[in-house]
C-alpha cells in the first residue's frame, strides 16, 4: 500500500501522461543513504568536515541541515556536503541532524555528534587527524596511494573508507593507510573516496581524495625527471660540511658566508636529495629552503652564476614534484612558502623562461589551496598562501618565455579567484588578506596577454568583488579602494577614473585621507601630525619627545639649524595609524607605499618646492603605549634635511647606509641601546666586523650589520673622535662624495687598529651590567625594527617593484 507521499507522485506523474510502464521506473528510484557519526573535535574555533551520503542510482545529491546544533551553529555545502560548525564559547558536546536528496526523494535523517575537546589535550585524548588530497591517475593502470594520518598523542592509527569510489575499485590497508585504485574504464573523469583516521579512542574528521583520471592515450605524457644534482648522494651523513655549517648555525646575519665558495651548489644538492626521499617531514628541508631565502636576501638568487641558476631551478623543479607537497599538513605549509619564495627569486632572472615548466604545479597548488576543507587550521599556511600570490605578482612583470606562459594559461586566473572567492578566501573567517592579494595578482596579470587574457582577468576580479561585497564580513569600503589600488591603477594605468565609472561601476572607491585618519595637529613649524585616533595626551608626548630630539640632533651634529642646499623639506608630516591592522589596511591605498614593515620614511625629492617629506607610523599599546620606530625615523628626517644633500639614493648606498641607519640609531638610543647591543653580545670574536665592514655595509648587509653595528661606529667616532665624526657629516651637506669617500678612507685608517678593541670591551662592559637597564629604554622607540627583517627592507623602496602591495596576514 503506498504511503500519501507516493500516492501524490503517482497522480503528479498520470496527470503529466506518463505510462504506467514510466510510471513503474519512475517509483524505482531509491532516496539517498546517509549515515550519521560522531567526531571529536577541538574546542574554541571553527571545525570544517563532511556529511556522508550516497545514491544507489548515482543521482546528483544536495544536502540540507534539518536542525541546528544547541550550542553553535552549522552551515552546509549543498552540493558538496561539506560542513562548518562554529562553536560556543561554553560548547563540550553537540550534534545536528541533515538529510539529503537526489531531488526525487529525501533520505532520512542522520545525525552527527561532536565531542569538543581542549586543543592541548588537556580533556583527555586528542582525535588523530586526516589530510586531504588530490592525485592525478593514470585510468588505464593501477594507482597506488597512501592516505595521511596523523595523532598528537602518538597513538597507533588505523584507516577506514567511509565513502567508496564511483567509478573504480579500491583496497585500503587499515593498517598502514597505503591503497590501491584501478578505474573501471580507461577515459577522462572524476573519482573521489572519503576516509577517517582512528586512535582506538577518537576518530578525525573525514577527508576526501579527489582522483583526476585521465586516459592511457590522453593523459599528458610524464614529465622527464632531471637527474640528481648529486648521485653520490645516499643518505644525509653524505652531505657536505659546507651544508652542515648551514644546519648547525644562524645563516639570517650579514655575518654568515653565504656565497662562500661551493656551499649554494652544496645545499641545493641536499634540498635536491631530500625532495627525491619525500621527506617532506624533514626539518631540514624546510632549513635548507629557508637559507635560499636568506641567500636571496643579503646577495640575490637573480644574481648567481647562470649555473648556479640552472641548479636552483631544478632543485625547486623536484620540490614541486614531491608527492605531499598537496597533502594538508603543518610541514607542507613551510615547504610551500620556501618553494615560491626561491622561485620568486629567479622571476627576474636570465633562467627565468625555465619557470614556464612550474606553471602546471602551481596551478595544482592554487586549486589545492582553495580546496582545503579549513585552510587556517595550520599557521604556516598563512604565509604560503601570502607567497604564493606574491608570486604571481612578479609574473605580472616577466618578459619572453614565460610571459608567453602564463599568458597561455588562463586557467590560472580563475584558480587565483577561485581561491579569493571560495570558503578559504577569508583567513580565519575574518581576515581578506586572501582577496587583497588575488585582486592585487589579477591586476598585474592582466597586461601580459592579448584583449580577450584582460576581459579574463576582469571577469575574474569582478567575481572575487561580487564575492564579498555586501556579505558584511569585509569593509564594502576598504575592498572597493583595493579594488581600485591593486587592480585598476594596474590594469588600466592613465584611464583609473574613467575605468572606475564605465566598466567596474559600483566596484572602485577612492578614499580621501581625511576619511580615514580625521585628526590633525601641528607640534610645531617642522612637525605635523595626522593620525586616526589619537589623545591629547598622546599628542603631547609625541610633540615633547621629537621636540627633544631635534635638539639633541642639532647639538651633537652642530648643524647651526642650516638646511643643506635646494632642499624644501621644511616640515615632516608624521601619519599615525592606531594600530598594525590599521596601517596594513589604509597605508597601501592611501599613499602608495609598502606595509610589510614596521613603519616607514619616505622623503621624497626635497628640491622640488612641494614636496612633502613624510613618516608612516602605528600605535602599539604593549608593553606601554608608544609610535613604533617614532624616534629612529624622525632622525632620518632630520639627517636627510641637515647633513645629506640630495633625496634617499642621491649618494652610493653601499657607503652611506651606515651613516644613516647607524646615526639614526645612535641619536635615538645614545648610550642605552639594550637590543642592539643584546644582538652584538651574541656575536663570535671572529666574525665581529672591522671598521671598512661597517663602512661599506648596504641594506642587504641584514639588521645586525645595518643597525647595530653601525651604530657602534657612530658611538665610537663620537666618544674618540667628534671632529672627524663631523667632517663627514660636512661633505654629506655639501655634495662633496670624493671627499667623503676620502674621509672615510682616513678613518679606516686612522682607527681600523683601535675600534675593535674598544668594541670588544663595550660588548664585555653591557655583558656584566644588569639586565635591568633595558627597561631604561624610550618609551616612544623600544625597538627600531619589530618585524625581524622587514625594516631594512622599508627603506629599499626602490629596488623591489614585484613586490605585493597589499598586505600580508594578520597574524
Amino acid at each position: 500500500m503506498l504511503d500519501h507521499a507516493s500516492s501524490r507522485i503517482r497522480r503528479s506523474l498520470l496527470l503529466l501522461g506518463l505510462s504506467p510502464f514510466a510510471l513503474a521506473v519512475a517509483q524505482a528510484n531509491q532516496a539517498p543513504e546517509v549515515r550519521g557519526h560522531a567526531e571529536r573535535i577541538a574546542a574554541g574555533q571553527p571545525h570544517a568536515s563532511w556529511v556522508w551520503a550516497r545514491d544507489a542510482d548515482l543521482d546528483p545529491i544536495s544536502y540540507a541541515i534539518v536542525r541546528q546544533p544547541r550550542y553553535g551553529q552549522v552551515t552546509v555545502d549543498a552540493n558538496t556536503g561539506r560542513y562548518r560548525y562554529t562553536p560556543t564559547a561554553s560548547a563540550r558536546f553537540d550534534s545536528f541532524e541533515y538529510r539529503a536528496t537526489d531531488g526525487k526523494a529525501w533520505s532520512e535523517a542522520a545525525t552527527v555528534q561532536l565531542t569538543l575537546l581542549a586543543a592541548d589535550g588537556s580533556d583527555g585524548n586528542r582525535a588523530p587527524s586526516a589530510a586531504e588530497q588530490s592525485q592525478r591517475v593514470d585510468a588505464g593502470r593501477e594507482f597506488r596511494g597512501r592516505v595521511i594520518g596523523s595523532d598528537a598523542d602518538g597513538d597507533p592509527l588505523t584507516y577506514a573508507v567511509i565513502d567508496w569510489p564511483r567509478s573504480g575499485t579500491l583496497r585500503l590497508d587499515s593498517q598502514t593507510g597505503e591503497y590501491r585504485y584501478k578505474a573501471h574504464r580507461d577515459q577522462d573523469g572524476q573519482d573521489a573516496f572519503a576516509y577517517r583516521v582512528s586512535d582506538g579512542k577518537a576518530y578525525s574528521t573525514i577527508a576526501r581524495v579527489q582522483l583526476d583520471l585521465r586516459a592511457s592515450g590522453s593523459a599528458e605524457p610524464e614529465t622527464p625527471q632531471d637527474p640528481p644534482i648529486d648521485p653520490t648522494l645516499r643518505s644525509k651523513a653524505d652531505f657536505s660540511p659546507l651544508v652542515r655549517e648551514v644546519l648547525d648555525n644562524e645563516f639570517f646575519v650579514e655575518t654568515f658566508d653565504h656565497r662562500k665558495a661551493g656551499r649554494l651548489e652544496a645545499v641545493l644538492a641536499s634540498i635536491d636529495f631530500l625532495a627525491r626521499q619525500e621527506a617532506m617531514q624533514d626539518p631540514d628541508l624546510d632549513r635548507l629552503l629557508y637559507f635560499l631565502r636568506a641567500y636571496n636576501y643579503y646577495h640575490g638568487l637573480a644574481k648567481t652564476e647562470p649555473a648556479q641558476q640552472a641548479l636552483l631551478e631544478r632543485a625547486l623543479y623536484r620540490v614541486a614534484q614531491m608527492k605531499d607537497l598537496l597533502v594538508y599538513q603543518k610541514a607542507s605549509g613551510a615547504v610551500i612558502e620556501g618553494y615560491v619564495v626561491a622561485l620568486g627569486g629567479l622571476a627576474s632572472a636570465d633562467i627565468s623562461p625555465a619557470l614556464a615548466r612550474h606553471l602546471p604545479r602551481l596551478l595544482a597548488l592554487l586549486q589545492h589551496l582553495d580546496a582545503v576543507p579549513t585552510l587556517s587550521a595550520e599557521s604556516t599556511y598563512g604565509d604560503a598562501v601570502f607567497e604564493t600570490l606574491n608570486l604571481f605578482d612578479r609574473f605580472g612583470y616577466s618578459t619572453g618565455v614565460l610571459r608567453q606562459a602564463v599568458a597561455a594559461e588562463p586557467r590560472l586566473l580563475d584558480a587565483v579567484a577561485q581561491l579569493a572567492t571560495g570558503h578559504n578566501a577569508l583567513w580565519r573567517n575574518n581576515d581578506g588578506f586572501i582577496v587583497m592579494n588575488a585582486i592585487e595578482a589579477l591586476g598585474k596579470l592582466h597586461g601580459l596577454g592579448d584583449a580577450a587574457w584582460g576581459e579574463h582577468a576582469d571577469q575574474a576580479a569582478r567575481r572575487v568583488m561580487q564575492a564579498h561585497l555586501g556579505q558584511g564580513k569585509l569593509d564594502d569600503l576598504e575592498l572597493k579602494s583595493n579594488f581600485r589600488s591593486y587592480y585598476v591603477e594596474f590594469a588600466y594605468r592613465g584611464d583609473v577614473d574613467n575605468s572606475c565609472a564605465t566598466r567596474f561601476d559600483g566596484l572602485c572607491h577612492r578614499f580621501e585621507i581625511g576619511e580615514v585618519l580625521p585628526q590633525t595637529h601641528v607640534c610645531g613649524p617642522t612637525l605635523n601630525v595626522r593620525s586616526q585616533a589619537l589623545t591629547s595626551q598622546h599628542l603631547d608626548t609625541i610633540c615633547r619627545s621629537l621636540a627633544n630630539q631635534e635638539q639633541d640632533f642639532h647639538r651633537i651634529m652642530q648643524t647651526g639649524n642650516q638646511p643643506v642646499a635646494d632642499d624644501y623639506n621644511k616640515t615632516l608630516e608624521l601619519v599615525v595609524f592606531s594600530s598594525a591592522e590599521q596601517y596594513q589596511k589604509y597605508a597601501g591605498v592611501l599613499y602608495g607605499v609598502s606595509t610589510d614593515n614596521g613603519g616607514i620614511y619616505i622623503e621624497g625629492d626635497p628640491s622640488r618646492p612641494d614636496n612633502q617629506a613624510r613618516f608612516f607610523a602605528y600605535e602599539r599599546a604593549t608593553p606601554t603605549w608608544q609610535v613604533w620606530n617614532l624616534n629612529h625615523e624622525y632622525v632620518h628626517y632630520l639627517d636627510g634635511r641637515f647633513d645629506q644633500y640630495g633625496p634617499f639614493g642621491h649618494y652610493p648606498l653601499d657607503v652611506t647606509t651606515w651613516w644613516s641607519e647607524g646615526l639614526a640609531e645612535y641619536l635615538a638610543w645614545g648610550d642605552t641601546f639594550p637590543r642592539g647591543l643584546d644582538d652584538i653580545s651574541r656575536s663570535e670574536p671572529a666574525q665581529r666586523p672591522g671598521v671598512g665592514d661597517i663602512l661599506h655595509l648596504s641594506y642587504g648587509s641584514g639588521d645586525s650589520m645595518v643597525y647595530h653595528w653601525s651604530y657602534t661606529l657612530h658611538r665610537y667616532l663620537q666618544s674618540r673622535d667628534p671632529q672627524r665624526h663631523l667632517a663627514l657629516a660636512g661633505y654629506l651637506r655639501r655634495n662633496d662624495l670624493d671627499g667623503y669617500n676620502a674621509a672615510l678612507a682616513e678613518v679606516e685608517r686612522v682607527h681600523g687598529a683601535y675600534y675593535p678593541a674598544w668594541r670588544d670591551q663595550l660588548i664585555a662592559d653591557w655583558a656584566s651590567r644588569p639586565k635591568k637597564a633595558a627597561s631604561l629604554a624610550p618609551v616612544s622607540d623600544s625597538e627600531s625594527a619589530d618585524r625581524g627583517h622587514r625594516h631594512a627592507a622599508a627603506h629599499q623602496r626602490l629596488e623591489d617593484g614585484g613586490a605585493s602591495l597589499a598586505r600580508p596576514p594578520l597574524h
